[in-house]
């Protein structure tokens, strides 16, 4: 079988199949742990690619950009609460903060770990082939299938959410640093929660 046509076969079932699968079943519960099987499969392929190296991922955090664009998300998040879902704004620190610690700890490494790692580092290293060196048309595929991803949670705003952060994230991913762009997917994500929008990422 042709290898292109072998890499586009497994871009499906990765990328659109199984976040039907887990759409059509509503098992939230197994989104964490397809995420570990995923990122796993990804791991073991990237460890056979003579053309990757996994030291590029600890590449210097770019904290200056980092900063700015979390600031610009907190401001934009704070309104889309503020406007449409007042009654959610603080809703978590306020009524369990127990919660929104474990969320702090836990989330960076459950979540946004495998996430990056699917979506960005095994996404442009892998089906490179694919895409070419045609940023545009990669950055549009990967923002439909980020926000196409987060469907499991059955909500409009997981999706609004994750399909203007995608672009943003891959382009930080490309121009600065793998670190850079998983700290700002993790902090950019906690916003999320303490502002009050968990309940439509969980």
């Amino acid at each position: 079988m042709d290898d292109t046509l072998v890499l586009k076969l497994e871009f499906i079932i990765i990328y659109f199949v199984l976040p039907a699968v887990l759409l059509i079943t509503n098992a939230k519960y197994l989104i964490f742990l397809m995420l570990f099987l995923v990122s796993t499969y990804a791991y073991f392929i990237l460890k056979k690619d003579k053309e990757f190296n996994f030291k590029s991922l600890l590449c210097k955090i770019h904290w200056k950009e980092l900063l700015i664009l979390n600031v610009i998300f907190a401001v934009n998040i704070y309104l889309y609460t503020l406007i449409l879902h007042t009654d959610l704004l603080f809703s978590l620190p306020r009524k369990n903060l127990t919660l929104l610690i474990l969320i702090i700890i836990f989330y960076p490494i459950i979540s946004v770990a495998p996430q990056e790692f699917i979506y960005r580092v095994f996404f442009c290293q892998r089906y490179e082939k694919i895409f070419g060196k045609n940023y545009f048309y990669m950055i549009l595929i990967n923002t439909i299938v980020f926000s196409y991803g987060h469907i499991v949670f059955h909500n409009f705003t997981a999706i609004l959410f994750t399909a203007i952060a995608s672009p943003i994230f891959l382009i930080i991913y490309l121009k600065y640093s793998f670190a850079t762009c998983l700290l700002l997917h993790a902090l950019s994500g906690l916003l999320v929660f303490i502002f009050g929008l968990g309940k439509f990422f969980i």
